[in-house]
């Protein structure tokens, strides 16, 4: 059994209440499956196209919904969040974000980014907009699927995410290397 797993099954159902960083670390990479590898259709809204997925943990005693916010005329504005059904959010928690830059929200990210939910934020009620940031190597909506996949723990992917994942070599993942790489 997957350590998370175990920690999981020690607390089924997490929420505000129980909530630990340790175990929203657990949620967001616990194995999970998308349960509906259809095509998705796309909602229109604030000139973004959003996809929604509906994910379950492999044990099933957990549901997640993988949302995509891809901008319809900017193409590297988008989001990849994992959200978690818990009992007490009607509108799900963030758990986990993919982010390109952006000046909208509480704040502003002049880089690409990634958000982790802390289980403080959850307990008051801040379950959108993450203060846990830190720096992403993707450049792409593209790459910003194949990791939040991979962090997340999304297990046969198959056909369900084609329509964002480019060519194994998407020369807009090559970046140029800096000095921190020397």
């Amino acid at each position: 059994m997957h350590n998370n797993e175990q920690v999981l099954n020690i607390f089924p159902k997490v929420t505000s209440d129980n909530a630990t960083d340790s175990l929203i670390l657990a949620l967001i990479s616990v194995p999970k499956t998308v349960d509906n590898k259809r095509k998705v259709k796309p909602v229109l809204r604030q000139n973004f196209k959003t996809y929604k997925y509906s994910v379950s943990s492999d044990d099933g005693n957990h549901k997640f919904f993988i949302i995509i916010k891809d901008h319809l005329v900017l193409p590297n504005k988008f989001s990849v969040i994992l959200n978690y059904e818990a009992e007490d959010s009607r509108s799900g928690v963030n758990l986990f974000r993919c982010n390109s830059p952006h000046t909208y929200g509480p704040t502003s990210h002049y880089d690409f980014h990634i958000h982790t939910l802390m289980a403080e934020d959850w307990q008051v009620g801040k379950t959108q907009h993450q203060r846990k940031t830190e720096s992403a190597k993707y450049r792409t909506i593209s790459g910003a699927i194949k990791h939040f996949i991979e962090f997340c723990s999304v297990q046969d992917t198959r056909n369900v995410f084609e329509d964002f994942i480019g060519l194994p070599n998407d020369p807009l993942e090559k970046r140029q290397i800096s000095l921190d790489d020397i």
